[in-house]
């Protein structure tokens, strides 16, 4: 925003015409005594950036493209995406430290979870589900089949108890994916 002085004649005048000489504040009921108005140059001070704003972009809103600028390029951006869409498991420092080393760009590990987030991928617990290949695909078949003609009265002499589950290698803790 421009210094008042700055500003043509012509703007000059409307501006000084918009400001008023005493503003009445009515903050409280009229049964309190009103309070005292600033002073005209005080006044003028503090709505003067407000009225430039209003005169040149006709809005007293926040200026789109404030504030600090992005660390990474579009060219930087697609990077990042490619690296979690290749492995979905890998976590925001090691995919910082692989782009820190392939682009030569510092940036944070917050910065490529706003990337991620940017490009639709959110963090996710992956679902516990158990690896069926060919073989044991076709053997779980085979043990169906094996079953599946069996009479009624089969299963009655079937004990069916609750499934326990036993980890022999390592715990299921949650994966993010």
């Amino acid at each position: 925003l421009r210094p008042l002085e700055l500003l043509p004649p012509r703007v000059q005048l409307q501006l000084q015409l918009q400001l008023p000489r005493q503003l009445p504040l009515r903050l409280r009921p009229q049964t309190k005594p009103p309070l005292q108005v600033r002073s005209q140059p005080k006044l003028q001070q503090q709505l003067q950036p407000a009225l430039l704003q209003l005169t040149y972009l006709q809005c007293i809103g926040n200026i789109i493209g404030r504030g600090q600028k992005r660390k990474t390029s579009v060219h930087a951006d697609r990077v990042i995406q490619r690296k979690i869409k290749v492995d979905r498991r890998k976590s925001a420092s090691t995919a910082k430290v692989e782009i820190e080393s392939e682009l030569g760009i510092i940036i944070s590990e917050q910065t490529v979870r706003r990337r991620q987030h940017e490009s639709g991928f959110m963090g996710r617990v992956a679902r516990k589900k158990p690896y069926v290949d060919k073989l044991n695909r076709g053997k779980r078949i085979e043990y169906a089949n094996t079953y599946r003609e069996k009479p009624i009265g089969y299963w009655n002499d079937v004990l069916w108890s609750d499934e326990s589950k036993f980890n022999l290698f390592g715990s299921d803790g949650k994966v993010m994916v």
